[in-house]
């Protein structure tokens, strides 16, 4: 496939002011042409439901905006009590407003095609009648703010990271909801369609960025990315996730499959004291929950809980019901029916966050867990390592998404 070569520098900002300058010339208008290239799933009032009065929602848009700030501009600070002041200045709290207005034009949603693939992304919808969850669709949005504003450059990193990195509704950090731009309304060039110049656009695109070492929040600066070929973009969504599903459910491949080869399963089975009779114990397992380092809370089902294994349970933070995934794994659109796969290591030291917090609602019980990600063998007598023999997160996931290209840091 063949590409013009694109400058890797966006147009200088004061450029980009006088062009997108609003009729007001005290103020500076951003406007963006958006169109889904993947389903939106959710974003509205209640959980896992379209809003079908206002499925675009600026309120739902500024929380994406407020999460892309801190993982970009945040980074200057070293603390969660500077942070919080400094992004309530932009984007507002509940006692003063944001000097950014952010509106929704033109909404334009239809019913997305009648599947719920991947069904790994789309686990809570059960048949196709609940797939009307899913839209598509394009709008325009427009950002407001004044001319003068002195951190106007950080509301361009986080509109930046979002476009690149995130999405609307839920699911986003699995891929549903990303965005496609029309170049021409919008400040960013258009993003080449080979991998290599990929890879370099975007980190020299964010090279500036502040900050270094990790926060108590997930940062772009020293992020790991990995990006694949160009493809069919639901093709190449569906491709990646059922890699990362194949990783997440590892177990033999036996008919009916056999027991998982992560740890947690039969950590439960300790815990609560309850397991099916021909469910040997793994005397040598550890209690760790590696998986909740990839997001949480995490329920587990397990199939003959009526014959004797533990009933479902929720693996969550005692002080939190949720902790959000350090990975996305998404698309980057190329064209109107191309994208590339693309999976981001946020830059965070989630098992210092969850360490001694970690709990099984309705059970008092907490658990330590090491920075490991790694199955372990299903054979009772080699199912644990060593810490220094353990891969990391990183590691793992290097190993199992290392087909997508090679691996670079932000």
């Amino acid at each position: 496939m063949t590409s013009t070569r694109t400058s890797l520098t966006p147009p200088a900002l004061d450029t980009v002011k006088e062009l997108l300058r609003g009729p007001d010339p005290g103020r500076t208008r951003l406007e963006l042409k958006l169109t889904l290239v993947t389903p939106m799933f959710g974003g509205g009032v209640v959980a896992g439901e379209i809003d079908a009065a206002q499925p675009f929602r600026p309120s739902g848009i500024r929380g994406q905006l407020r999460f892309w700030w801190r993982a970009t501009s945040g980074a200057q600070y070293s603390d969660a009590t500077a942070l919080l002041q400094a992004e309530s200045e932009i984007w507002g709290h509940t006692d003063a407003a944001s000097p950014v207005r952010i509106q929704v034009h033109k909404p334009d949603k239809e019913p997305a095609i009648p599947s719920i693939e991947p069904k790994y992304v789309f686990f809570s919808i059960k048949d196709k009648e609940n797939a009307k969850h899913l839209i598509q669709g394009n709008f325009q949005l427009h950002l407001i703010y004044p001319a003068d504003f002195e951190k106007t450059d950080e509301i361009q990193w986080a509109l930046q990271a979002w476009l690149l990195f995130g999405g609307i509704g839920a699911r986003t950090r699995r891929g549903c909801g990303t965005l496609r731009w029309a170049p021409e309304l919008n400040f960013l060039p258009p993003l080449p369609s080979t991998q290599p110049n990929m890879t370099e656009w975007i980190r020299s695109n964010f090279s500036g960025l502040p900050g270094g070492g990790t926060r108590e929040w997930p940062t772009l600066k020293g992020a790991k990315l990995l990006i694949g070929e160009p493809g069919s973009t639901l093709d190449v969504w569906k491709k990646l996730i059922a890699t990362y599903s194949a990783f997440r459910q590892a177990r033999p491949a036996n008919r009916p499959p056999g027991r998982s080869y992560w740890p947690e399963p039969e950590a439960i089975r300790k815990i609560t004291g309850q397991r099916l009779r021909k469910h040997e114990e793994f005397t040598a397992d550890p209690l760790e929950f590696p998986r909740a380092l990839l997001g949480l809370p995490i329920i587990t089902h397990f199939k003959d809980e009526k014959a004797g294994d533990p009933q479902g349970t929720t693996l969550k933070l005692s002080d939190s019901e949720r902790h959000a995934s350090p990975l996305i794994l998404k698309v980057l659109p190329i064209s109107k029916t191309e994208a590339v796969p693309m999976a981001l290591l946020l830059n965070t030291d989630i098992a210092q966050r969850i360490n001694g917090k970690l709990m099984l609602k309705n059970y008092n019980h907490h658990f330590q867990t090491g920075p490991y990600a790694s199955p372990l063998d299903i054979r009772p007598t080699a199912r644990t390592k060593p810490a220094n023999q353990r891969r990391t997160l990183r590691e793992v996931l290097q190993q199992h998404l290392g087909h997508l290209g090679p691996e670079v840091t932000l």
